[in-house]
């Protein structure tokens, strides 16, 4: 509640108010985590801070208002990102009183944030193109949650119906064809790209090679006519990301001010494992990295290693993987960039 005051939006710009939303929204999530810590005391545990990309990509043009060409006025929304960052320190300043000097605290990212994604000439600005699942369920007249529920993985919405498997067919498939033959006024071309999922949902995304958009573009529909932002969220974006991430270890065998140049994402798993006394498999990616940890500790600790986990992940797939949730994963990792 004492951000919500001290960051109070006003008639300020959408940009406030999403930061406002956004921190509050990743500040319970902490307060969620740290009371899981305290109730299962888990030998492992990991919180996402999403804010720092998502909020950075909001607002870093304001951050950096010289180097988009911005008014400076606008200087104090670029601020938003700065007082994140202040309170994902605060939590973990909180956290590392709950584990206590005995437990390892690593801080990781799978990336940085530059005004120019991978060095390139000038700031960088992205427009990117969400459906309004919601407002999409509305259009199609479908209730939810009785008929249908929707929801949303970064750029693409997905459509779940309900009801016997009759009635699910046939809300899908009038799904398909009533977003199907929403189009561009001027281009004439279908404005959504529709994926049946193995699992039977609808996938919606915006075709984006069917023309240049914007929010006010005109569509036709068997309804009527309506514009873009009835139906798709357009957000602007600035700045990307940048393959240059940070990593800082914190622990009792962690050693102190050592730089780790030729660390990356893949050696994160590996060492993990080795410092919870489990064996290393041989086919994963990435390494041990021995230079972040104290030389006793590696001596007493020589690594172990196994040939793989293959066989135990197909134990637990047959005690109990749910199908479902290896699609989930899937969109996920597809959504996030790691997949193809």
């Amino acid at each position: 509640v004492g951000l919500s005051l001290r960051q109070g939006v006003g008639d300020k710009p959408w940009e406030v108010g999403y930061a406002t939303k956004r921190t509050m929204h990743d500040l319970l999530n902490m307060d969620v985590f740290l009371e899981l810590m305290q109730e299962h005391q888990p030998d492992v545990a990991a919180v996402v801070f999403y804010g720092s990309d998502n909020l950075a990509h909001k607002v870093w043009k304001y951050r950096y208002p010289e180097e988009f060409g911005l008014d400076p006025d606008k200087a104090y929304i670029g601020e938003f990102l700065d007082n994140y960052y202040r309170e994902v320190d605060r939590f973990l300043g909180e956290l590392r009183s709950l584990i206590g000097e005995e437990t390892t605290l690593l801080l990781v990212s799978d990336h940085g944030y530059a005004s120019a994604e991978h060095d390139t000439n000038g700031p960088e600005r992205q427009t990117v193109f969400k459906p309004r699942m919601v407002r999409i369920l509305e259009f199609l007249e479908l209730e939810s949650p009785t008929e249908a529920t929707v929801a949303s993985v970064s750029t693409r919405g997905y459509i779940t119906f309900q009801g016997e498997p009759q009635e699910r067919e046939g809300r899908l498939e009038a799904a398909r064809a009533t977003l199907g033959g929403v189009k561009g006024v001027d281009s004439g071309l279908p404005i959504f790209r529709l994926t049946r999922t193995d699992s039977g949902q609808l996938e919606v995304a915006i075709d984006e090679e069917h023309g240049d958009f914007d929010e006010q573009t005109k569509l036709e529909s068997m309804g009527g006519s309506l514009v873009l932002s009835d139906l798709v969220e357009v957000e602007e974006r600035a700045g990307g990301h940048s393959v240059e991430g940070v990593i800082l270890a914190q622990g009792p065998d962690v050693r102190s001010n050592v730089r780790l140049p030729d660390t990356h994402l893949v050696d994160i798993a590996p060492t993990l494992l080795y410092l919870l006394g489990v064996p290393v498999a041989e086919d994963m990616d990435g390494r041990i990295v021995e230079e972040m940890i104290e030389p006793e500790f590696l001596t007493r600790n020589p690594p172990e290693s196994v040939t793989s986990y293959d066989e135990l992940i197909l134990q637990q797939r047959e005690q109990g993987w749910e199908e479902g949730d290896e699609e989930t994963l899937k969109k996920e990792l597809e959504a996030l960039g790691y997949l193809n």
